[in-house]
This record gives structure tokens, C-alpha cells and sequence, in this order.
């Protein structure tokens, strides 16, 4: 997993495309420094949206003089209360900038498309173009130019008239936005339907369908409910009802075959809100374990073999993911130990159980140490 959240961009004079330059995460003080010259999302998680309305876009002003308040109210309408409005460049188009608390980047991108598409607009370059994208597995989010950055480059008011082009006055209006949008989240409070007595079935339902696996395209979202719901039976949570998730629609049959979802399902990063939100229902389903002992006994012998393994892997995960987090929020230590002491306490604060110092040293040692300055 890369430093870092974002990967920045710039177009050197002597250069054909843009180049890869640095990492670090978006905030004020990285808009005041304006360099590189634009941001790509990482693949991972993302702090703010992006709608690109070029200047031969049927939603631009010159054409639609309605369109932007339209997609403003639209987001507005879904806990996006709060956009900076910008003109690009002298071209004359205009970038909508919503800074946001973290989100996972897919499905920030998914939702975006979503709700953009439903409210009656296109998606398409040179029109209108969204940022986070839906990126093809393995490929990159595309860029966006910083706003300030291009020459004839204004921040606008709520008619589109250029207000400033200050990089100061943006960096507080960009914390201004961001706070106005603090509770906006992409998680699966309202999940889509699941298919008929997934949510609240038995776990013999769950295993047979599952077992059958995939026969054709479009059921992966369908198995992921009946995977996530077996997890959250057997009591897990978390990264670990995550890792589990994964692991079981990895070993159904077809899911390589059929799911377009493969590389996600295979690295362990399917369905991340899912899994969320069987994990505030793990309590809930748990109890069914004494309810069915016989079919979960079963279910246990089945996973006998790999359990140790699993473990392993669900415990290297938690790591991964609290190391990530330490880096994104500017944490760094004088020496091993106290970067060690530290990861141990927040793994315990996620999982409910840490790693004892002895196995990080032998295993984890190379992750841990990105932790301490150098």
C-alpha cells in the first residue's frame, strides 16, 4: 500500500503527459503551496468529489443557465451541502470542488455516478466528467487540476461571477466546506435490497447458495450478502468480518470465472461498505450460532483446515490498514519501539486485540518502520 493518499501531478514544459511527482494528503496548506499542478485520487479512499462542466457542455451556463444549481440541489439533497465553485481557466469551464470527510474512493465514485445519472444528467468526457471516476480494475482514478492553479483561474459565487484568486481566502473556504459536510458518508446506512431472506436468514440458506457459487454474470453483489452474513454469524467484525467476506466468495465456485469483481475479491477489498454494515449487525447475527449449532459446527470443520491461516492474514490486515490510517494523519515516531507501542494500541482500540511486539519485529517490521523518521 502506497505512502500517502493522493498522488500528485504536473506537466513539465518538456514534457508530452502529465508526470507523477509526489504523495501526500490534499489539505489547505498543500493548496497554498499550488505545486504539483493537479491530484489524482488514491485507489483507496478519497477526501473530496469533483464535477468537471466543460465549456461545450450542454450543462454549462452558456448553455443551460439552470444546470449548475441543479446538480448543486442534487448533491445538497444527499448530504453534499456545500460546493466551491470555480473557473478552471481562461477556457471558461467550470469545476464544482466538495472537499469531505474520508471515503472509500469506489464507492465514492459509484455513488457519484449514481445519483448524477438519476437526476437526469450524462456522463461523458468533454461534457461531464466526475471525479473520482469509475476506474477499470488496476487502473488509476484520473486527475484534476488544483483550483488557482491555470492562468484566468477564479473562485466564483453561487451566480458564477468570479469572486478572488486567493489561495488564502480558498484554504479557509475549503475548511469552511469541509465542515459543512462533515456528517456526508457513502456507508451502506440504507443497503440495497438483498435477495429474499439473506438479511435476516439462516446460515444453511446462506452456505447453499453460496456453495452453488456463481452460473453467470451480475450475482456477485447477490453472493457478497450471503458471504457477509455467514461472517457476521460466526461472530466477526471488522477488518476480520471483511477479510472473511472476501475470502469466501474467492473459494465459491465461479466467482473468477464470472465476477467482474475478481482482482477486488482476490486482494480482499470487495465490498467494503457491506461489510461494515454486517458488522454493526454481528451481535445480532451471532445469536443464531446457538439457535443452528449443528449447521455451524459444520461450517467451523469446513474452515479447520485454514483457520490458522485466515487468522494470520485477518491480523496482517488489521495492521495494514492502522499503519495507513497513522500515515494519512501525519504520525511519526523517534525510534521502532514507540511506532510499535503505538500501532499495538490502536490495533486494540479497532479489533479488540493487538499483536504482540515479538511478531511484528520477526514479520512486520518493514511496514512498521515507515512509521519512524528517518
Amino acid at each position: 500500500m502506497p505512502n500517502g493518499v493522493y498522488e500528485w501531478l504536473e506537466w513539465p514544459p518538456d514534457s508530452s503527459t502529465w508526470l507523477s511527482r509526489n504523495r501526500g494528503l490534499l489539505q489547505p496548506k498543500i493548496l497554498k503551496v499550488g505545486y504539483p499542478v493537479a491530484v489524482r485520487p488514491h485507489r483507496y479512499r478519497a477526501h473530496f468529489l469533483v464535477l468537471d462542466v466543460d465549456i461545450g457542455s450542454p450543462y454549462h451556463p452558456s448553455q443551460d443557465p439552470s444546470a449548475i444549481d441543479r446538480i448543486c440541489g442534487l448533491l445538497a439533497d444527499h448530504g453534499i451541502e456545500r460546493l466551491l465553485r470555480v473557473r478552471s481557466s481562461s477556457s471558461g469551464g467550470l469545476h464544482l470542488w466538495a472537499p469531505l470527510p474520508a471515503q472509500g474512493t469506489r464507492e465514492l465514485a459509484r455513488w457519484l455516478e449514481q445519483r448524477i445519472t438519476a437526476g437526469g444528467f450524462h456522463v461523458a468526457k468533454g461534457h461531464l466528467e466526475l471525479f473520482p471516476n469509475l476506474a477499470h480494475p488496476g487502473k488509476a482514478h484520473n486527475g484534476i487540476r488544483l483550483p488557482l492553479i491555470a492562468p484566468d483561474s477564479w473562485i466564483l459565487d453561487d451566480d458564477l461571477q468570479p469572486v478572488h484568486q486567493s489561495i488564502e481566502r480558498l484554504c479557509d473556504e475549503w475548511s469552511a466546506c469541509l465542515a459543512c459536510n462533515e456528517e456526508f458518508t457513502v456507508g451502506l446506512a440504507s443497503p440495497p435490497p438483498p435477495p429474499s431472506g439473506v438479511r435476516g436468514g439462516r446460515p444453511a440458506e446462506a452456505w447453499e447458495r453460496l456453495n452453488k457459487g456463481w452460473s453467470g454474470h451480475g450475482q456477485t453483489w447477490s453472493l457478497a450478502y450471503d458471504a457477509a452474513f455467514i461472517a457476521a454469524c460466526e461472530g466477526l467484525r471488522g477488518v476480520a468480518l471483511h477479510s472473511r467476506m472476501c475470502k469466501l466468495m474467492a473459494q465459491a465456485p465461479g466467482c473468477q470465472a464470472w465476477s467482474k469483481h475478481w482482482p477486488e475479491i482476490a486482494s480482499g477489498k470487495y465490498g467494503a461498505g457491506l461489510a461494515k454494515y454486517y458488522s454493526q449487525k454481528g451481535a445480532e447475527y451471532a445469536a443464531s450460532r446457538r439457535q443452528a449449532p449443528t449447521v455451524l459446527k459444520a461450517t467451523k470443520e469446513k474452515r479447520d483446515p485454514l483457520y490458522n491461516q485466515n487468522k494470520s492474514d485477518e491480523r496482517r490486515s488489521s495492521l495494514q490498514l492502522v499503519v495507513f490510517d497513522l500515515e494519512v494523519a501525519g504520525e511519526t515516531f523517534a525510534n521502532p519501539t514507540a511506532a510499535i507501542n503505538r500501532v499495538i494500541g490502536c490495533m486494540k482500540d479497532k479489533t479488540g486485540s493487538g499483536m504482540s511486539k515479538t511478531t511484528i519485529y520477526k514479520r512486520h517490521m518493514g511496514l512498521v518502520q515507515r512509521l519512524v523518521k528517518t
